[in-house]
């Protein structure tokens, strides 16, 4: 979860007027009266009514005065000449906190009540002292504020003292008051209630989405294979990557398309460099998704002991500022010279004329070539190629390195089953590829029944996988540790691609535009009213709950929110498309029409009937403001 600064949920929302208002009307008449008056019947009649007996349309906080009995409103008023002193003291003191003061007309309230009433009492101390109280009176809400400032927001820690409202509510209101200065406490009264209601709804939201989550999540984790499909746009790619974290797994991604192929995803040959007599060879490379494979076989491999790499990159460098280096035989009887191949990725021994060690002076044809592959399989015990030839060479090498740059010997360590990592590989437009071709005979292999060891294949390259140490060396199979989301658009017309062989073997689930909304989240208030027009916009191309809308077309072409997310293009940071008349926004949605909407509307309605009247009908329900669509 992304936190936000408390100042930046401020700038989401609106202040409530009306609420603010009358705060704003009758606080400085409480503070008068109190600072003033000794007796309650010498009150402004409303005035006191609205501070002691019924709060009126909630100005200083939600707590309607009801909470005093009309028996303990009596008691009290029969000894007011006891209280009102406290309240004067408290009136008098707007900018400093009277924290003994607080809890002394807390004690003698206290004697005339049945019940201790907090709430109604803390409004009656905090509608006199609007510059350092907050108006969220029940204690369990404030405590409820606390909890989700440090959950949803940067702020680091808020000081809450447990069983002490005053404190609290004074910490909480300072805060406000720090992230919103210059505006004084009467224009930010209403942010704290705000805030927790805004922060509730978006706790709200991300529960649902939890919920969203968890349903997928459990379905790929006994399925093992999954296909996301949709409208456009409803963000099924951004889906697989949530479903991947909440299993707490590693996950990769790729984008297939009409040119993926088998040597992409499996293995296949692929050119190497060309060596120092420019002869380009090719060589068995594995591919995305066997690659992924091994990664996930290899998480269950413990005290390995392997720092090749850290220091092949330090030979090299070596290699850059000297030239060359001098390598003592394993014998120890002569060296012979390495340097840098023409890639400066691999290290060669040249022969030179009456050993002239002049630069570009070798007789080609005429060298030893020590590839970083090669190197890596002597050090780890395996013949450098196939045939070992030159291989005493390589020790030597891997000796040198051991002694001067820090090479480790090398341990494979042991393979633990007590490790319960899961790993994702996440297949976006899993349709736009040619499947058959692409899995070849992984179809076997990726059968939710045939994970693990029971599901081996011999590849099509099977024959050149020469490194015994390779997890895969006697066939390919998925680990039971592997799943895999693929993602596509079910109105694609590549979508018939996917034969039922593979089909079959994953679950599907379809993900709708109203379903999953949490993209737009980033609009705060705006979010509701987008995702509004976008169901509005939605219904009328196919409405699913009365099964009508327009000929030819259906859910699958709904308008998804990552179109909608668009709007943010267009939209000035500084919220001021947020003015009374809405102007900016309304110029927003207008380009979001233009640029983005009714390209791909045009292009589902392409070739039907009435394609030119039935996109004027979308255009009108898009730009409409009446929600009930009619």
């Amino acid at each position: 979860m992304i936190k936000k600064s408390l100042k930046q949920y401020c700038d989401e929302i609106d202040p409530w007027d009306s609420w603010m208002n009358n705060y704003k009307k009758y606080v400085p008449l409480f503070i008068k009266e109190a600072a003033t008056k000794t007796h309650w019947e010498t009150w402004e009649k409303d005035v006191f009514k609205e501070f002691f007996e019924q709060s009126n349309d909630q100005c200083v906080s939600s707590l309607k005065q009801g909470y005093f009995t009309k028996k303990e409103q009596q008691q009290i008023k029969e000894h007011w000449e006891e209280l009102a002193p406290l309240l004067k003291k408290i009136a008098d003191s707007q900018n400093q906190p009277l924290w003994e003061v607080y809890q002394e007309i807390k004690k003698w309230i206290r004697r005339f009540t049945s019940q201790d009433r907090k709430a109604a009492t803390n409004r009656l101390i905090a509608s006199l002292q609007p510059n350092l109280l907050c108006t969220i009176v029940n204690e369990d809400k404030l405590w409820e504020l606390f909890n989700k400032l440090e959950t949803y927001t940067t702020v680091e820690h808020i000081d809450f003292v447990e069983g002490n409202w005053f404190k609290n509510s004074y910490n909480i209101f300072k805060l406000f008051q720090k992230e919103l200065q210059p505006q004084n406490a009467m224009d930010i009264v209403t942010y704290p209630w705000q805030i927790l209601e805004h922060l509730r709804y978006i706790q709200k939201e991300q529960n649902n989405m939890s919920n969203y989550i968890e349903e997928k999540k459990e379905l790929i984790e006994k399925n093992y294979n999954l296909i996301l499909t949709g409208a456009p746009g409803t963000g099924k790619t951004y889906l697989a990557k949530e479903i991947a974290k909440a299993m707490g797994a590693e996950y990769d991604f790729v984008q297939f398309h009409p040119s993926y192929d088998y040597t992409d995803f499996v293995e296949g040959l692929r050119p190497t460099p060309p060596d120092n007599n420019g002869n380009i060879g090719f060589e068995r490379k594995d591919g995305v998704f066997k690659s992924f494979c091994k990664k996930a076989l290899n998480s269950k491999t413990l005290n390995v002991v392997d720092n090749f790499n850290e220091c092949w990159d330090k030979l090299i460098n070596i290699l850059n500022e000297q030239g060359y280096l001098q390598i003592p035989l394993l014998s120890g009887k002569s060296s012979f010279r390495i340097e840098l191949n023409v890639n400066g990725d691999g290290l060669t021994n040249r022969t030179y004329e009456n050993n002239d060690y002049s630069k570009d002076t070798w007789i080609h044809g005429m060298s030893k070539f020590f590839s970083k592959e090669q190197m890596y399989n002597v050090y780890r015990g395996l013949a450098g190629v196939p045939s070992g030839g030159h291989d005493n060479y390589r020790k030597a090498i891997i000796q040198y390195m051991i002694q001067n740059v820090g090479l480790s010997q090398y341990s494979k360590g042991t393979i633990s089953s007590d490790n319960n990592k899961k790993f994702v590989f996440i297949i976006d437009e899993i349709n736009r590829g040619e499947i058959s071709k692409i899995f070849g005979e992984l179809f076997f292999s990726i059968d939710p029944g045939y994970r693990g060891e029971k599901g081996l294949v011999k590849t099509q390259y099977q024959n050149l996988i020469t490194d015994t140490t390779d997890p895969f060396y006697n066939g390919f199979y998925v680990p039971e540790d592997v799943y895999i989301i693929g993602t596509m658009n079910d109105i694609d017309r590549s979508v018939e691609s996917m034969d039922f062989a593979m089909r079959r073997r994953f679950a599907w689930k379809e993900v709708k535009a109203n379903e999953n909304t949490g993209m737009l989240d980033s609009f705060g208030q705006l979010k509701d009213e987008i995702a509004e027009k976008m169901n509005q916009l939605n219904n009328a191309i196919w409405d699913e709950g009365n099964n009508e809308g327009i000929e030819g077309l259906s859910a699958a072409y709904h308008i998804g929110g990552a179109y909608f997310k668009k709007l943010e293009l267009y939209l000035n940071d500084d919220k001021s498309y947020l003015n009374d008349d809405k102007s900016y926004l309304k110029e927003a949605y207008q380009k979001l029409w233009e640029n983005h909407l009714r390209g791909v509307l045009f292009e589902y309605l392409r070739g039907s009937f009435n394609a030119a009247d039935n996109l004027k009908k979308l255009e009108e329900v898009y730009f409409s403001e009446d929600k009930t669509n009619e």
